[in-house]
Protein backbone atom coordinates (compact mmCIF):
# COMPACT_ATOMS: atom_id res chain seq x y z
CA UNK A 1 0.00 0.00 0.00
CA UNK A 2 0.47 3.99 0.12
CA UNK A 3 3.65 4.60 2.64
CA UNK A 4 3.70 8.42 1.58
CA UNK A 5 1.78 11.17 4.06
CA UNK A 6 -1.45 12.20 2.49
CA UNK A 7 -2.58 15.15 3.10
CA UNK A 8 -5.85 15.41 4.43
CA UNK A 9 -7.53 17.32 1.35
CA UNK A 10 -10.15 16.33 -0.46
CA UNK A 11 -7.85 17.23 -3.69
CA UNK A 12 -5.64 14.21 -2.39
CA UNK A 13 -8.35 12.07 -3.90
CA UNK A 14 -7.29 13.10 -7.78
CA UNK A 15 -3.19 12.87 -6.96
CA UNK A 16 -2.77 16.86 -4.98
CA UNK A 17 -0.46 14.21 -2.38
CA UNK A 18 3.19 12.92 -3.34
CA UNK A 19 3.33 9.10 -3.78
CA UNK A 20 6.46 7.11 -4.88
CA UNK A 21 6.56 5.64 -8.37
CA UNK A 22 7.26 2.16 -6.38
CA UNK A 23 4.30 2.64 -4.34
CA UNK A 24 2.23 3.70 -7.66
CA UNK A 25 3.41 0.67 -9.34
CA UNK A 26 2.19 -1.50 -6.21
CA UNK A 27 -1.50 0.00 -5.88
CA UNK A 28 -1.66 -0.94 -10.24
CA UNK A 29 -0.62 -4.63 -9.12
CA UNK A 30 -3.63 -5.12 -7.63
CA UNK A 31 -5.48 -4.45 -10.63
CA UNK A 32 -3.07 -6.66 -12.71
CA UNK A 33 -3.05 -9.24 -10.26
CA UNK A 34 -7.37 -9.50 -10.08
CA UNK A 35 -7.75 -7.97 -6.79
CA UNK A 36 -5.19 -10.30 -4.87
CA UNK A 37 -2.56 -7.94 -3.36
CA UNK A 38 0.96 -8.93 -3.64
CA UNK A 39 4.39 -7.25 -2.52
CA UNK A 40 6.44 -5.96 -5.40
CA UNK A 41 9.04 -8.66 -6.80
CA UNK A 42 11.78 -7.84 -9.64
CA UNK A 43 13.35 -10.98 -10.08
CA UNK A 44 11.15 -14.37 -9.52
CA UNK A 45 13.97 -16.92 -10.44
CA UNK A 46 17.89 -17.02 -11.12
CA UNK A 47 18.91 -20.07 -12.73
CA UNK A 48 22.79 -21.28 -13.35
CA UNK A 49 24.35 -22.43 -16.39
CA UNK A 50 23.02 -26.15 -15.87
CA UNK A 51 19.21 -24.48 -15.93
CA UNK A 52 18.92 -25.23 -12.10
CA UNK A 53 17.31 -22.46 -9.98
CA UNK A 54 19.95 -20.88 -8.01
CA UNK A 55 17.53 -18.77 -6.07
CA UNK A 56 13.40 -18.85 -6.29
CA UNK A 57 11.49 -16.40 -5.06
CA UNK A 58 9.23 -18.67 -2.96
CA UNK A 59 5.67 -18.00 -0.93
CA UNK A 60 5.10 -14.38 -1.47
CA UNK A 61 2.62 -12.87 0.96
CA UNK A 62 -0.65 -11.71 -0.76
CA UNK A 63 -4.37 -10.85 0.66
CA UNK A 64 -7.27 -10.90 -1.68
CA UNK A 65 -8.38 -6.56 -1.58
CA UNK A 66 -10.75 -6.67 -4.18
CA UNK A 67 -13.12 -9.43 -5.49
CA UNK A 68 -11.71 -10.28 -9.19
CA UNK A 69 -15.63 -8.89 -10.30
CA UNK A 70 -14.40 -5.61 -9.04
CA UNK A 71 -10.58 -5.85 -10.46
CA UNK A 72 -12.09 -7.24 -14.06
CA UNK A 73 -14.44 -3.59 -14.44
CA UNK A 74 -10.82 -0.94 -13.51
CA UNK A 75 -9.00 -3.81 -16.43
CA UNK A 76 -12.10 -2.93 -18.44
CA UNK A 77 -12.35 0.32 -18.10
CA UNK A 78 -8.16 1.13 -18.94
CA UNK A 79 -7.99 -1.30 -21.67
CA UNK A 80 -8.45 1.25 -23.97
CA UNK A 81 -6.29 3.97 -22.99
CA UNK A 82 -3.73 3.16 -25.35
CA UNK A 83 -5.80 3.48 -27.87
CA UNK A 84 -7.54 6.97 -27.45
CA UNK A 85 -3.91 8.62 -27.42
CA UNK A 86 -2.69 6.46 -29.98
CA UNK A 87 0.13 4.87 -28.07
CA UNK A 88 1.49 2.34 -31.18
CA UNK A 89 1.97 -0.54 -28.76
CA UNK A 90 2.03 -4.13 -30.14
CA UNK A 91 -0.09 -5.80 -27.45
CA UNK A 92 -3.29 -5.10 -25.24
CA UNK A 93 -2.06 -3.32 -22.31
CA UNK A 94 -4.40 -1.47 -19.53
CA UNK A 95 -2.76 2.28 -19.15
CA UNK A 96 -3.24 5.49 -17.32
CA UNK A 97 -1.26 8.32 -17.22
CA UNK A 98 -0.68 11.48 -15.13
CA UNK A 99 0.48 14.77 -15.36
CA UNK A 100 0.95 16.99 -12.52
CA UNK A 101 1.05 21.05 -12.39
CA UNK A 102 2.48 23.64 -10.14
CA UNK A 103 0.01 25.90 -10.83
CA UNK A 104 1.27 28.48 -12.92
CA UNK A 105 0.93 25.85 -16.08
CA UNK A 106 4.09 24.16 -15.27
CA UNK A 107 5.35 20.23 -15.40
CA UNK A 108 6.75 19.47 -12.71
CA UNK A 109 6.04 15.46 -13.05
CA UNK A 110 4.56 12.80 -15.49
CA UNK A 111 3.48 9.30 -15.32
CA UNK A 112 2.57 6.59 -16.95
CA UNK A 113 1.07 2.96 -15.67
CA UNK A 114 0.71 -0.34 -17.68
CA UNK A 115 0.03 -3.94 -17.18
CA UNK A 116 -1.86 -7.27 -18.18
CA UNK A 117 -1.78 -10.87 -17.00
CA UNK A 118 1.81 -11.13 -16.81
CA UNK A 119 3.75 -7.26 -15.80
CA UNK A 120 2.84 -4.02 -14.02
CA UNK A 121 5.43 -1.11 -15.29
CA UNK A 122 5.61 2.20 -14.56
CA UNK A 123 7.61 4.99 -15.86
CA UNK A 124 8.04 8.50 -14.43
CA UNK A 125 9.25 11.64 -15.60
CA UNK A 126 10.49 14.70 -13.35
CA UNK A 127 12.80 15.94 -11.00
CA UNK A 128 13.53 14.77 -7.55
CA UNK A 129 12.58 17.61 -5.23
CA UNK A 130 9.49 17.98 -3.79
CA UNK A 131 6.72 20.12 -4.77
CA UNK A 132 8.45 21.02 -8.58
CA UNK A 133 11.57 22.37 -6.49
CA UNK A 134 13.60 20.47 -8.64
CA UNK A 135 12.73 22.42 -12.12
CA UNK A 136 9.68 21.59 -14.79
CA UNK A 137 9.24 19.36 -17.72
CA UNK A 138 7.65 19.62 -21.17
CA UNK A 139 6.12 16.48 -21.44
CA UNK A 140 2.68 15.37 -20.71
CA UNK A 141 1.94 11.85 -19.28
CA UNK A 142 0.73 10.84 -22.89
CA UNK A 143 4.34 12.20 -23.89
CA UNK A 144 5.72 9.71 -21.97
CA UNK A 145 3.58 6.53 -23.35
CA UNK A 146 4.40 7.86 -26.54
CA UNK A 147 8.29 7.32 -26.18
CA UNK A 148 9.53 5.62 -23.51
CA UNK A 149 6.76 3.18 -22.47
CA UNK A 150 5.88 2.64 -26.36
CA UNK A 151 9.49 1.21 -26.54
CA UNK A 152 9.42 -0.62 -23.44
CA UNK A 153 5.76 -2.55 -24.18
CA UNK A 154 6.69 -3.42 -27.65
CA UNK A 155 9.77 -5.01 -27.06
CA UNK A 156 8.66 -7.73 -23.95
CA UNK A 157 8.86 -11.14 -24.94
CA UNK A 158 5.95 -12.61 -27.90
CA UNK A 159 4.57 -14.84 -24.85
CA UNK A 160 3.64 -11.91 -23.33
CA UNK A 161 0.03 -11.14 -24.47
CA UNK A 162 -2.40 -12.38 -22.19
CA UNK A 163 -5.64 -10.62 -21.19
CA UNK A 164 -8.14 -11.29 -18.88
CA UNK A 165 -10.88 -13.79 -18.66
CA UNK A 166 -14.18 -12.34 -17.42
CA UNK A 167 -15.11 -13.82 -13.92
CA UNK A 168 -18.16 -14.80 -12.18
CA UNK A 169 -19.92 -11.74 -10.33
CA UNK A 170 -19.59 -9.89 -14.10
CA UNK A 171 -22.66 -9.54 -16.56
CA UNK A 172 -23.24 -7.81 -19.87
CA UNK A 173 -25.06 -4.85 -20.14
CA UNK A 174 -27.76 -3.10 -18.23
CA UNK A 175 -30.26 -0.85 -19.23
CA UNK A 176 -29.88 0.38 -22.25
CA UNK A 177 -26.17 -0.15 -22.44
CA UNK A 178 -25.30 -3.95 -24.03
CA UNK A 179 -22.06 -3.17 -24.41
CA UNK A 180 -20.33 -2.73 -21.34
CA UNK A 181 -19.83 -5.12 -18.47
CA UNK A 182 -21.29 -4.38 -14.81
CA UNK A 183 -21.26 -6.40 -11.35
CA UNK A 184 -24.17 -8.63 -10.92
CA UNK A 185 -27.00 -7.52 -9.10
CA UNK A 186 -25.90 -3.89 -9.28
CA UNK A 187 -28.25 -3.28 -12.35
CA UNK A 188 -31.81 -3.27 -10.95
CA UNK A 189 -34.61 -3.06 -13.68
CA UNK A 190 -37.78 -1.35 -12.78
CA UNK A 191 -40.78 -3.29 -12.23
CA UNK A 192 -43.69 -3.32 -14.77
CA UNK A 193 -46.60 -1.63 -12.50
CA UNK A 194 -44.44 1.31 -11.57
CA UNK A 195 -44.78 3.22 -14.73
CA UNK A 196 -48.32 2.34 -14.41
CA UNK A 197 -48.83 3.93 -10.96
CA UNK A 198 -48.37 7.61 -11.78
CA UNK A 199 -51.18 8.34 -14.11
CA UNK A 200 -54.12 6.84 -12.01
CA UNK A 201 -53.04 9.44 -9.67
CA UNK A 202 -53.67 11.96 -11.83
CA UNK A 203 -56.79 11.32 -13.70
CA UNK A 204 -59.85 12.48 -13.01
CA UNK A 205 -60.46 13.78 -9.08
CA UNK A 206 -58.53 17.43 -9.59
CA UNK A 207 -60.95 18.55 -12.03
CA UNK A 208 -63.93 17.08 -10.03
CA UNK A 209 -63.22 19.68 -7.47
CA UNK A 210 -63.92 22.48 -9.37
CA UNK A 211 -67.59 22.03 -10.21
CA UNK A 212 -68.40 21.44 -6.95
CA UNK A 213 -67.25 24.84 -5.18
CA UNK A 214 -67.81 27.06 -8.14
CA UNK A 215 -71.62 26.44 -8.62
CA UNK A 216 -71.75 27.12 -4.39
CA UNK A 217 -70.09 30.46 -4.94
CA UNK A 218 -71.46 31.67 -8.34
CA UNK A 219 -74.98 32.27 -7.25
CA UNK A 220 -74.65 34.54 -4.65
CA UNK A 221 -74.01 37.79 -7.19
CA UNK A 222 -77.22 36.58 -9.00
CA UNK A 223 -79.29 37.35 -6.11
CA UNK A 224 -78.43 41.67 -6.02
CA UNK A 225 -80.25 41.91 -9.56
CA UNK A 226 -82.76 39.72 -8.78
CA UNK A 227 -83.87 42.30 -5.62
CA UNK A 228 -83.70 45.67 -7.83
CA UNK A 229 -85.62 45.21 -10.49
CA UNK A 230 -88.77 44.59 -8.61
CA UNK A 231 -91.47 47.60 -9.16
CA UNK A 232 -92.88 49.07 -5.79
CA UNK A 233 -96.15 49.15 -4.87
CA UNK A 234 -97.40 52.32 -6.28
CA UNK A 235 -96.43 52.26 -9.55
CA UNK A 236 -99.18 49.81 -11.29
CA UNK A 237 -101.34 51.74 -13.58
CA UNK A 238 -104.56 53.36 -12.40
CA UNK A 239 -107.73 51.89 -13.48
CA UNK A 240 -109.76 54.45 -16.43
CA UNK A 241 -112.56 56.20 -15.18
CA UNK A 242 -115.80 54.52 -16.33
Amino acid sequence: GVKSQLAPYLSTAIGASDVTLYEHVQGYQTFANMGQHIDLRVINEVDDSSGHAAFKYENPTSSQVLTPAEAFLMNDVLKNYQNTWHFGWNRQMASKTGTSDNGKGGIPDSWIMAYNPDLVSGVWVGNTAPNGGGGLIRAYGENVGLTIMKRFVNGLPGNMRDWYARPAGVVQGCGGDSQDPFLQGACTQPTPSSPTASPSASSTPSPSVLPSVLPSILPSPSSTPSAAPSPPPSASPKPSPT
